[in-house]
């Protein structure tokens, strides 16, 4: 653990902020969902909101993103992704088109989130036609710096 030095004495320094990640594919290994080798998206219906990292009262949530990798084919229309938490669906990130590699940071309602109660991270797929189970290609990584009330509650100072 890194050391930090205060008036001559040795402090151990805490990080307490970790990025959580959440990979979704048309064949993704290690899907959210629990099942392997799935296509994530089928699970999205044009305006599906699906729980992806769930937060307790006081966690912190100063920073998250998506990451277009591979942009998605197959859904009629223009697939757009945002990202929020249970009730606001664009708390994070505003609706974007996942048609094309891009990362899109922050441009939602807030940059930084205190959970007041227990919640979820959500995603909101808007397939723009269709649904989900067309997709035939994509890869989207999503990011979550998060700090945990819990965590910040075990440091004894």
């Amino acid at each position: 653990m890194p050391r930090v030095y205060l008036s001559n004495t040795v402090r151990e320094a805490v990080f307490l902020q970790s990025t959580d990640q959440v990979v979704l594919s048309t064949i993704n290994p290690v899907p959210p969902f629990g099942t392997t080798n799935v296509n994530d998206f089928a699970s999205f219906a044009n305006g599906t909101q699906i729980a992806i990292i769930p937060l307790a009262a006081g966690d912190i949530v100063s920073d998250i993103w998506f990451d277009v990798v591979t942009p998605i084919v197959g859904p009629t229309g223009t697939p757009t992704m945002s990202i929020g938490v249970t009730g606001t669906a664009t708390q994070f990130v505003a609706a974007n088109s996942v048609l094309a590699v891009g990362t899109y940071i922050n441009t939602g309602t807030g940059a930084n989130y205190v959970a007041t109660t227990a919640t979820n991270i959500i995603v909101d797929f808007e397939a723009g036609g269709g649904n989900g189970a067309a997709a035939t290609a994509g890869l989207i990584k999503i990011y979550a710096n998060i700090v945990r009330y819990r965590d910040r509650n075990s440091v004894q100072g």
